[in-house]
């Protein structure tokens, strides 16, 4: 993640005036620890969430972590500067969360370290920790609460590419089979005894209710069946994260037992409280209950659209095509040869600073980049101090945090339309990752490609399994206009 991010500003916030018992801990990722605000009354604190960047232990010794950065860095967190600066002129602000700097003090984070370490996960414990060495850290809107339900979907690509620029052999799978469920076949080939999700992104994103409604039973059922190891899907109930393996723990013998405040049963009476659920049929009636709350939510609300919008408009090339303008040449034989694009000194360059992504921005918004392009002769020349090839490397860039986002989905138990839908994780992604995404991109299609040729063994476990394992993305998308088939002119 690009340093150049950040700018110097306003963290006086006095979170480490605050008592470290009075802060929960909700979850953690690769990079940050989230606590939640559980305290007395505080009017700029009293519904948020702080969130503390980790640093990896040292392999002899398990405390202290040692720091990623400097005493006293101030650039701990580019994430903030990143949206107000970035992903604030393309999404709108009701979509995202607040988000802003706050001062922490090594004394105050220690506590936190003494009193939390032990609710996190044995495995994180014995990776990393809280790094004692940052002096700022993020406050962000709570969007889970402790009160209610919430839920987290991870919709990743909603989109299928332009075919203009690729190769025979990856044009005949990239057009057919969507690059999630290709990956997901590329996963079961390297973990043979590994869940393989049922899950397509094109159909939530889709704008037919039904296909909406099977994709949230596909995420369902794989968050249940993979025992939420699959981080596609989370749910939360009155601040906690459900157990998918309580779902189905219903006690048949006692439905008069004492619940938990975050047990099945109270998700059940929180997202339909008019709805008498039986204790014999839980598991199925809450099931069929969560896809369809969850997809009149969705249907409601432009957040998955809008991403669809902004991750094709703005990977509208596909890395075979990025790869042929950078380098004025294309990888005839791909996937079975690397992209020249990887060999080229713009993939090293330094990540873009806010000054370079305002004049993208620009740039962005004055043009219609996918408009009419059919051939590498075709790509136009930019202003704004750019040059059409960083202009479509940051495009690729930026598509990225939008295909690797979440959204946060906050039910209320009174309306439907009063629910809210919150697009979080869309942090900055570094240019040194293009030589990963282009070889899991070759990985992905050699995989789909021999798969394709034998679609019948993948019938053939459908029907042996009643499952869909198969892609179920080659419906239209048309109805929504999510994304331009280049090629062809027309919606997919």
């Amino acid at each position: 993640m690009s340093q150049n991010l950040t700018s110097p500003p306003d963290a006086n916030i006095p979170i480490s005036e605050t008592d470290p018992r009075n802060w929960r801990y909700i979850a953690e990722g690769g990079s940050t620890i989230v606590f939640s605000y559980d305290g007395p009354r505080n009017f700029y604190i009293d519904g948020t969430v702080v969130r503390l960047r980790k640093s990896p232990l040292l392999p002899s010794d398990l405390t202290p972590p040692t720091s990623t950065g400097k005493a006293g860095q101030d650039a701990d967190d580019p994430t903030v500067d990143f949206q107000e600066h970035v992903i604030s002129r393309l999404v709108p602000a009701e979509f995202l969360p607040r988000l802003e700097h706050v001062q922490v003090e090594r004394g105050w984070l220690e506590k936190m370290v003494s009193i939390h370490d032990e609710k996190r996960p044995a495995k994180r414990r014995a990776m990393d920790g809280i790094d004692l060495n940052r002096t700022r850290a993020v406050l962000a809107t709570d969007l889970i609460g402790d009160k209610g339900w919430a839920v987290e979907i991870k919709p990743k690509w909603g989109f299928k590419p332009n075919t203009a620029f690729l190769a025979p052999a990856s044009r005949s799978v990239k057009s057919r089979v969507c690059r999630f469920c290709m990956k997901k076949y590329a996963d079961k080939k390297t973990h043979p005894g590994a869940h393989v999700p049922a899950y397509c992104p094109l159909e939530l994103y889709s704008p037919d209710p039904e296909r909406v409604k099977k994709a949230l039973y596909a995420l369902w059922d794989d968050w249940v069946q993979s025992n939420g190891t699959i981080n596609m899907l989370r749910i939360f109930v009155n601040g906690k994260v459900l157990d998918p393996s309580k779902v189905n723990a219903v006690s048949l013998s006692n439905p008069r037992q004492t619940l938990s405040e975050s047990s099945a049963e109270v998700l059940a009476g929180q997202i339909d409280p008019d709805h008498a659920f039986s204790p014999y049929t839980l598991s199925s009636d809450l099931r069929t209950k969560f896809a369809e709350t969850v997809m009149l939510i969705l249907m409601d609300h432009p957040a998955l659209p809008k991403l669809s919008e902004l991750q094709g408009s703005l990977d509208s090339l596909d890395i075979e095509g990025l790869s042929a303008l950078v380098t004025g040449k294309t990888a005839t034989e791909y996937p079975n040869e690397p992209l020249p694009l990887l060999d080229m000194p713009e993939v090293q360059t330094e990540d873009p600073t806010l000054d370079e992504w305002r004049r993208f921005l620009n740039a962005y918004f004055h043009h219609k980049p996918d408009d009419g392009l059919t051939a590498p002769t075709d790509f136009r020349a930019f202003t704004h101090g750019m040059s059409q090839k960083r202009y479509y490397m940051l495009a690729y860039l930026l598509s990225a945090s939008f295909k690797d986002c979440s959204i946060i989905i906050r039910g209320h138990e009174d309306n439907v339309k009063s629910a809210t839908v919150t697009i979080i994780d869309l942090d900055s992604k570094s240019l040194g990752r293009m030589r990963k995404w282009e070889n899991l991109d070759r990985d992905v299609v050699k995989c789909e490609g021999k798969l394709g040729a034998s679609t019948q063994r993948w019938e053939s476990m459908k029907e042996n399994t009643n499952r869909p394992e198969w892609c179920t993305c080659l419906a239209v998308l048309g109805q929504r206009n999510i994304t331009t088939d280049m090629a062809e002119g027309e919606r997919t």
